[in-house]
């Protein structure tokens, strides 16, 4: 089974399994341009150029090789995860000045690019928007910002 590490922020973070790195790019925790590698002796690229963690087809052949790896792996064994509150709030995250912030309220976002520190072509999301989106692109963000 394939070992994965990844630097987020300035740390290393690993071993990981393939199901693990697919399911840090679902949520939003890696990013295309966090660094990524396989193994310990392997070369750090850019998570973008891993087959299948960032592509907007979910069948694409890179996910299904993930995906089968997953699949026959055995099921780890952990306790169950705690219950998930009813209310959960939206955490929003932002790529500014090629650094990664958040989690962060909609509010702080706006005081950043009211700053001018957030850009209109800075990659957004939240941990409930399925993909990144350039600044511009979302309603009421850059609403007097000057820029």
């Amino acid at each position: 089974m394939a070992q994965w590490f990844c630097r987020l922020m300035g740390d290393e973070i690993g071993p990981l399994t393939s199901a693990q790195l697919l399911e840090m790019a679902r949520s939003h925790k890696l990013t295309p341009e966090d660094y990524v590698r396989k193994g310990t002796e392997g070369n750090w690229v850019g998570a973008y150029r891993v087959k299948g963690l960032f592509d907007e087809d979910a069948s694409a052949s890179g996910i299904s090789k993930i995906m089968t790896a997953v699949s026959q792996a055995p099921p780890p064994e952990a306790e169950p995860a705690p219950p998930v509150p009813k209310q959960h709030v939206e955490d929003w995250y932002c790529i500014c000045k090629g650094r990664k912030l958040g989690p962060m309220t909609f509010e702080v976002l706006q005081a950043l690019a009211c700053e001018g520190q957030l850009q209109p072509s800075d990659r957004v999301w939240t941990n409930l928007m399925p993909k990144h989106h350039a600044a511009a692109e979302i309603q009421g963000l850059l609403r007097g910002a000057t820029t």
